[in-house]
């Protein structure tokens, strides 16, 4: 689907939600007089900033093209490595300003991300949880992203189903944004009709067949699944889910079909986690400029049989969608995720290198075996891994991270 705007509008509070928040509004209001006065704040943020968050990179954090959780030196030069025209039909991420070519004036954009806080519950990006995020997230409930590993996908269930299709009707209508599709425009024609909603029905089915379990592999543990079901399918042999070639029974055959789409769903998940992200890229980078024996091999992205930066900019592009709303990551933003923010009110810190939530001796180690390089442990992004960065993490130590 070709779209005018790119690849980070739909990542966190952007454009594509300022529609969402008025009938969110409308909604409350009923329920809550007090609560339009929140959204409305909430609102005027969204408003404010909506152009700038919406020309973010591949992740939550603008300007985070790897995806490593801060926006830093490290970004700057992989979007100088990436310098050149956009290609006809690949999406081009690290074009900031969209006028088709990365150049100095998209580094001078990401540049000046360097050094702004971002962490989960910060949704306005100002370095601090507080009652304005809160508002941001409460004008954001039931509202997620769709998925780039299943796009039609809208309620995140492993499945496009009716229910999808029930939620792109609930959306009709002309999406805000100056020409920016909304989620629920799947042709991208700045209109929800029933044109997107036919275009659903017709991606029905398994958002990956054989994934049983729904952590976007398929694996070992599919297959345990497939066996511990085998023999005929409830219902009158009638096909169950397990029941790869529709036969109403779930045997040695269907086995055969699920060990032959072992692998992971998600286009770009080079290391099989079920996820596309920094760690994918990772192994990515290593490869540009290395001769491919043959179109499609490891890192291949695009199939033209090289390695070069046309895969990484199609890399980028396939990252996980982000709602930085939905702090508990479980594909929507409800009560669940006002809960974790409230704990996590105050100066977002510094220093939860693995990103395990806290900050410890782990990320000590971490800091430590990579002190004079430019390693993980630059937290304060100038480069190199120095006191600088050990004073941060000291003065964070034992703290949760957000």
């Amino acid at each position: 689907m070709a779209s005018p705007c790119k690849s980070g509008e739909f990542r966190g509070i952007g454009l594509a939600q300022v529609r969402f928040v008025h009938q969110y509004w409308s909604f409350n209001m009923i329920l809550n007089p007090r609560q339009p006065f929140l959204c409305a704040l909430a609102a005027t943020a969204l408003l404010a900033s909506a152009q700038a968050l919406a020309t973010r990179g591949p992740c939550c954090c603008p300007g985070d093209l790897n995806d490593d959780g801060a926006t830093d030196a490290r970004d700057s030069t992989l979007l100088t490595a990436l310098f050149g025209p956009c290609i006809p039909g690949v999406p081009c991420p690290a074009d900031y300003n969209g006028d088709g070519v990365i150049n100095i004036a998209d580094l001078n954009i990401l540049n000046g991300f360097i050094g702004k806080p971002c962490c989960p519950g910060d949704l306005d990006l100002n370095g601090v949880v507080e009652n304005a995020d809160l508002a941001l997230a409460q004008c954001s409930f039931g509202f997620c992203p769709p998925d780039p590993c299943c796009p039609y996908d809208f309620n995140h269930d492993g499945m496009v189903d009716a229910a999808d299709a029930n939620i792109v009707t609930l959306n009709s209508g002309v999406c805000a944004g100056g020409g920016c599709p909304c989620p629920w425009d799947v042709n991208g024609d700045g209109i929800v009709d029933l044109n997107d909603v036919a275009i659903v029905l017709a991606n029905a089915g398994p958002c990956c067949p054989g994934d049983f379990n729904n952590d976007r592999v398929v694996n070992n543990l599919d297959l345990l699944i497939l066996q511990l079901n085998f023999g005929p399918c409830p219902g009158g042999g009638q096909p169950c889910p397990w029941d790869l070639n529709g036969d109403g029974s779930v045997d040695l055959n269907d086995q055969a079909i699920l060990m032959s789409l072992f692998g992971p769903c998600c286009p770009g998940d080079l290391n099989g986690d079920g996820m596309t992200d920094g760690m994918d890229l990772a192994l990515l980078i290593p490869l540009v400029g290395t001769a491919c024996p043959a179109p499609g091999c490891f890192g291949d992205l695009n199939n033209d049989g090289l390695i070069d930066r046309v895969d990484v900019l199609q890399l980028l592009a396939w990252f996980d969608a982000c709602c930085r709303a939905d702090l508990d990551s479980n594909g929507v933003v409800d009560n669940n995720d006002i809960v974790v923010m409230l704990g996590l009110f105050g100066p977002c810190p510094r220093g939860d290198i693995n990103g395990d939530g806290v900050i410890d001796t782990a990320d000590l180690g971490i800091l430590i075996a990579g002190f004079g390089t430019p390693g993980p442990g630059d937290l304060n992004g100038d480069g190199v891994v120095d006191t600088a960065d050990l004073g941060i993490l000291i003065a964070n130590f034992g703290r949760f991270s957000c």
